[in-house]
Order: structure tokens, then C-alpha cells, then sequence
């Protein structure tokens, strides 16, 4: 069973994921990690070519390109301090 995150833990475990997916070259069955690195990946690679990220329904795209343009331009570090 799974213990509740807070939301920055959440936030990093999310970049994490995403960081595996990127880089994971093993099918959902193989992977230690399955369903989640599949959506993970499936994500990846609609957000590549998402024109409409301020608008998109694609689950989680919009929150995943707000959460990574955070990180990638944040001056405090807030979630880098914490992976």
C-alpha cells in the first residue's frame, strides 16, 4: 500500500518517473515499474509534439509541461534539492 506524498514529494516522484520513462528501453512487462513507465512513456512522447499545452486534455500534459518548465527555471532549486 502506498503512503500519502506531500505535494513537493509528489512533484519530485512525478519527475522521477518521467526521468526513468525517458530514458527506459525495456516493454511495461519487463520494466520493474510496468503500467506506470508505459503511461509515462505515452506521455513523453504525446508531449513532444503537443502545440497546445495550455489547453490540452491529454491526461496530465498540462501539469506535467507546467511542473517541468518549473524545474527546468527555477532560481531556488525548490525540487532539484530533493531528487
Amino acid at each position: 500500500h502506498r503512503v500519502a506524498l506531500s505535494k513537493e514529494e509528489s512533484m519530485v516522484a512525478w519527475l522521477a518517473l518521467l526521468h526513468h520513462c525517458a530514458s527506459c528501453r525495456l516493454s511495461a512487462a519487463e520494466c520493474q515499474l510496468k503500467a506506470d513507465c508505459l503511461m509515462g512513456k505515452q506521455l513523453l512522447t504525446h508531449m513532444r509534439s503537443c502545440k497546445a499545452h495550455a489547453t490540452c486534455t491529454y491526461p496530465c500534459c498540462k501539469q506535467t509541461m507546467q511542473l517541468v518548465q518549473h524545474y527546468g527555471a527555477c532560481k531556488v532549486r525548490c525540487l532539484a534539492d530533493r531528487w
